[in-house]
């Protein structure tokens, strides 16, 4: 496991495991910050697929989706996994 400041990675069944473990998305800095130490952890040209663990975030504000959109970029065709996500959190995703 990787240790990061807002976030840890590891790998599932070959299959990089994210867990962001901010409580709140909703500050540029923090989200650009989490965007970017995604970024750091996985290898493009080796990745395919993510899985992102969401079960410390408990709020996320419209900039927090920076940190899906860029990783949607960076993955291109890959699919990204969110689990662990709570009521709150689903709610922001099925409104978006």
């Amino acid at each position: 496991m990787t240790q990061f400041q807002h976030i840890t990675s590891e790998l599932h069944q070959n299959v990089p495991l994210i867990t962001i473990t901010a409580a709140h998305l909703r500050e540029a800095e923090l989200c650009y910050a989490v965007r970017d130490e995604i970024r750091d952890a996985l290898a493009p040209e080796q990745t395919e697929n993510v899985l992102l663990d969401m079960q410390h975030v408990s709020f996320i504000g419209s900039i927090g989706f920076l940190v899906f959109i860029g990783l949607r970029r960076m993955l291109d065709k890959g699919r990204i996994v969110l689990c662990g996500m709570n009521g709150p959190i689903q709610d922001a995703f099925s409104a978006s």
